[in-house]
């Protein structure tokens, strides 16, 4: 599919997503820029394409980060229940309403392996190379930028528009995956503000909501769906 713009190095599978590394930063410029003149589709479904953030010290690292999910430490090894005698640390910790973790592993392989499981146990679910073993947030994903990202919200559309009633004159688009549009689903939905500001202002009221996750999305793109007047 990416063949004319694009050598492609690795592709790795999440439930409702993939990364994509290519080799170059400037095909991974020249992909993004092909995409929105003239959009990818596969399954006759329209694809969503972002930036993700760079993962550093990849190459070396044995540490993975998790984050967006609930159960503690409990959790975490419950999940990793196969990779438990190649885990050799787990540090926990809190970060808005959901937890967080730092899973130390023998050696780079086994966390490699470990993550590529981990993509497809839940959909919310936040996994990459930790920057550092110490239990400091480092997810690129929840620095501020004007589009918040809510995950995890199973009501109607009508709910949903009554959660984002009062931040209507700040929203400029609301966007959600098109396969997930047909099915009526509104569990990963991306809401575009005026400004970074007033976005913050909409995430410290909604973080604490027990309908939805809130994160901020990695970088603002243009509407992947039009969902016809949320608000």
């Amino acid at each position: 599919m990416f063949k004319a713009v694009a050598q492609v190095e690795s592709v790795r599978m999440g439930r409702h997503f993939c990364h994509i590394d290519v080799r170059t930063t400037k095909e991974g410029f020249d992909l993004y820029e092909e995409h929105r003149r003239s959009p990818f589709y596969h399954d006759g479904k329209r694809l969503f394409i972002d930036y993700a953030p760079p993962a550093e010290n990849a190459n070396t690292s044995q540490t993975l980060f998790l984050s967006n999910f609930v159960g503690g430490e409990q959790e975490v090894r419950k999940m990793l229940k196969s990779w438990e005698e190649a885990i050799e640390r787990v540090t926990g910790g809190k970060h808005d309403s959901s937890d967080v973790a730092w899973v130390k592993f023998r050696d780079h392989d086994a966390a490699e392996e470990a993550m590529r499981m981990l993509w497809g146990v839940q959909p919310q679910l936040s996994v990459e190379w930790a920057r550092s073993d110490s239990a400091k947030v480092v997810d690129g994903a929840n620095e501020p930028s004007d589009t918040l990202c809510l995950v995890g919200f199973l009501g109607r559309k009508a709910e949903l528009r009554r959660h984002l009633a009062e931040f209507k004159q700040a929203i400029i688009d609301v966007r959600i995956l098109p396969e997930h549009e047909h099915a009526s689903r509104w569990d990963f939905v991306f809401v575009r503000f005026k400004t970074k500001e007033r976005a913050m202002e909409a995430r410290r009221i909604l973080i604490d909501s027990p309908h939805f996750r809130v994160r901020y999305a990695v970088a603002s793109a243009p509407p992947v769906e039009d969902d016809g007047g949320l608000l």
